[in-house]
């Protein structure tokens, strides 16, 4: 059915107002108002029509202490008999969404800050409290555009603006997002908070130098940001500068003793003094009943790395025991969603495949360097990024949220959804590319994406990275993945299984995409380092350069779990730093299969 068209919705309201149902054509006239600000019969019409009597400022403002008191059920209450003698009052219906949203209520809220945007079309608050709640819910999109109406209504809206920069980067629209938060600083420079979003895009978008300053322009504005002063020592650790970051978490936790975060990030530097003040706090927090899940599984992985370092590893391994547990609960990780997903990736490759591009101009050749997480990656992407004609850009998010539904078969695959991802694709690498010739993406996780990769960039070069199957998981589960998408890692067993489902697909790309997946061997690229390196850039088509050979003096930034490791020499031996643990494995990974 066709929309109506504005003259049609125009004598739509005009007849509800002849039938005295003015509340119905007030809000036929705002709707129309919404989609075209500047109709002038509606705006008139909407003027003329009569209102009701506002309810008495005392008794608003006696509403208004209700809200921030708190007192959140007895303000629902009174809203709601108020709301049946002015029904056309935005704001109490704007009060009521946020005491909805208070309790919980969101789908009420979310119609409660929807019926305020229609009876007061020129004010920003609704759609600001609207976006607000939908952000809080998860659906960005609409957030966005709830934010981008606030503004149309009032411009100089700081709060809509800096919301909507936050929006940009969770949707991975990281370019989108430095803008955005520009625009709220341009306005209000000392604005602490704008400076910390603003280091966490630049991050993101790979200029570390940026995100660094702006982490201190925050602490500048603001001496007490404990978030800013914790993100400024991961990005100083992610460029080799170990006292500096360290100085930085030891300032987020003089601000915040109970920091967590900033404890863990320590621990991963240097190894505290067990019988320091610090350490015994954080041993007291640890015990007691009161600390919450969200945070005892923080401090669990900082505390197994102190009682390793310390030789006793039955303490290490019960704390690492209780993180990954109460990690795998938080995350509701279930092993049969991935044999499902696994599933679907192989039922959609023969549609990729039939659907698949040709090559044509790019500006920058994507490398995918793919695996299982702790396999490698960073090393191999070390060393290709070396060289004078590679860009770097780390673990990029772009393939999952721009082709995971394509790949997934939940997107029809077709040459012009390929083309649709691939330049969508090709436009965010570009970012991250400073003119360079190839580009590296190392997201481990892409190896479930290949079938869409290799039919949709044909050009792309992929980079397989394997090592020993059970240093492979011990070292998953020794680590604190703060990503949701490694539920997987948080169990022995879950481990092997899903290792079990990334050995058999990853064959499976290798039989139906011969001599297009190439393989670097960690264990022999550790053991022949110079042979195994020209090999590799050989492989890439590239000349070969002695910069290679030292990927611990590559002084890009790395933000991985690697990023301590990568700045020494490569060396030997780490496959087989999980056998201290053997004993207490319980033969857990004794049905691991071998490399792929």
């Amino acid at each position: 059915m066709a929309k109506p068209t504005v003259s049609q919705r125009l004598n739509q309201a005009r007849t509800k107002q002849r039938q005295g149902a003015v509340a119905e054509a007030r809000a036929l006239y705002n709707a129309i108002l919404r989609d075209f600000p500047d109709n002038q019969p509606a705006r008139q019409a909407l003027g003329a029509l009569p209102r009701r009597a506002a309810p008495p400022g005392a008794t608003v403002r006696a509403l208004i202490n209700l809200h921030a008191s708190g007192q959140h059920a007895r303000l629902a209450l009174e809203v709601e008999a108020l709301l049946r003698q002015y029904p056309d009052e935005a704001l109490l219906w704007n009060l009521y969404g946020s005491t909805q949203r208070s309790l919980g209520r969101m789908a009420a809220a979310l119609r409660s800050f929807q019926t305020a945007a229609t009876l007061a079309p020129e004010a920003a608050d609704a759609p600001y409290n609207l976006g607000v709640t939908l952000q809080l819910l998860g659906q960005l999109p609409q957030a966005e555009a709830a934010y981008r109406d606030a503004l149309l209504r009032q411009p100089g809206h700081v709060q809509a603006q800096s919301n909507l920069a936050v929006v940009l980067h969770a949707s991975g629209r990281y370019a989108e997002a430095v803008t955005a938060h520009r625009a709220v600083l341009s306005q209000h420079p000392d604005l602490a908070e704008a400076h910390y979003n603003l280091g966490l895009s630049l991050k993101e978008l790979g200029q570390p130098d940026e995100a660094i300053a702006a982490n201190r322009a925050a602490l500048q504005h603001d001496p007490g940001h404990a978030h800013a002063a914790n993100n400024l020592g991961l990005l100083l650790q992610d460029q080799g500068d170990l006292p500096a970051a360290a100085a930085a978490f030891d300032r987020a936790l003089a601000l915040n003793p109970d920091y967590y975060d900033a404890f863990l990030n320590l621990t991963t530097l240097t190894p505290p003094d067990p019988d320091s003040a610090r350490v015994q706090h954080m041993q007291s927090r640890y015990a007691s009943d009161a600390l919450r899940d969200v945070d005892r599984w923080r401090l669990a992985f900082a505390l197994a790395r102190i009682y390793d370092r310390q030789g006793n590893l039955a303490r290490a391994f019960a704390c690492l025991s209780e993180g990954n547990t109460l990690r795998k609960r938080q995350l509701g990780y279930d092993i049969a969603e991935d044999r499902s997903r696994f599933g679907a990736l192989r039922a959609a490759a023969p549609a990729l495949h039939r659907a698949a591009l040709t090559a044509g101009p790019i500006a920058t050749t994507p490398i995918f360097i793919v695996g299982m997480p702790r396999s490698g990656t960073t090393l191999v992407e070390q060393i290709v990024s070396a060289h004078p004609e590679v860009a770097g850009a780390g673990e990029l998010a772009y393939v999952h949220r721009l082709g995971a539904a394509l790949a997934l078969g939940e997107t029809p695959a077709t040459p012009e959804t390929l083309k649709g991802f691939r330049d969508a694709y090709l436009s965010r690498l570009t970012e991250h590319s400073g003119g360079k010739a190839y580009t590296t993406d190392k997201m481990p996780n892409n190896v479930l994406y290949l079938g869409l990769i290799l039919n949709a960039l044909p050009e792309a070069k992929v980079l397989h990275a394997i090592r020993d199957p059970a240093a492979t998981c011990w070292s998953n589960f020794q680590q604190n993945f703060t990503a949701n998408q490694i539920g997987y890692a948080f169990d022995l067993h879950d481990l092997v299984a899903r290792y079990q489902l990334y050995h058999s697909l990853s064959q499976h790309w290798t039989s139906l995409y011969p001599g297009r997946i190439l393989t670097v061997d960690y264990d022999a690229l550790t053991a022949d380092q110079i042979a195994q390196t020209r090999q590799l850039i050989a492989s890439l088509g590239l000349p070969w350069d002695d910069a290679c050979l030292k990927p611990e003096a590559n002084t890009r930034a790395v933000n991985t779990a690697s990023n301590l490791q990568i700045r020494k020499p490569v060396y030997q031996g780490s496959s087989q730093a999980w056998r201290r643990y053997e004993a207490f494995l319980d033969g857990a990974f004794d049905a691991l299969p071998a490399k792929p």
